[in-house]
């Protein structure tokens, strides 16, 4: 089982769907659709290529802005994947929006005063540990398909 199948698999029903820091939407297109999805980026490219098969209302803007006027009706979740920590990242490769240790801090603070069930998709760190120790955490393990290594005999 891929890493979006089994975030989709987290998920309870839900009439309304919300995705922060859309991206390419990889949870998005793989989740049966919602009577609503609501996709959020900062970035315009992100909104302006975004493709799925089923109706998606795209939000170019600050999350944080968008949600704290949102009028929640109990069981719209939110799933947010906001840019990965500088320590969990392999490469040195930038977001175009990248986020720091405090804008991390201020994401999970703000998501955690939402009136819904909220899903926060990073690789482990200490910040995490501490920010969300009390929070219901899953591990799942990613598999990647590498390039095999060619060896001298």
């Amino acid at each position: 089982m891929g890493l979006s199948q089994a975030i989709v698999g987290l998920m309870r029903h839900h009439d309304t769907y919300i995705e922060t820091h859309l991206g390419a939407g990889a949870i998005m297109k793989r989740k049966p659709p919602a009577l609503r999805s609501i996709g959020i980026d900062l970035n315009a490219w992100s909104i302006r290529t975004f493709c799925c098969d089923h109706k998606v209302e795209l939000v170019h803007g600050c999350c944080h802005r968008f949600l704290a006027d949102y009028p929640f009706e109990g069981s719209d979740p939110v799933y947010s994947d906001p840019p990965c920590l500088m320590i969990t990242r392999k490469s040195q490769r930038r977001y175009r929006n990248h986020y720091g240790e405090a804008d991390h801090e201020a994401l999970q603070g703000f998501l955690r005063g939402l009136p819904c069930s909220v899903m926060i998709s990073g690789y482990p760190s200490a910040l995490y540990d501490r920010i969300l120790e009390d929070w219901h955490s899953v591990s799942v393990q990613q598999l990647r398909r590498t390039k095999p290594r060619r060896t001298r005999d």
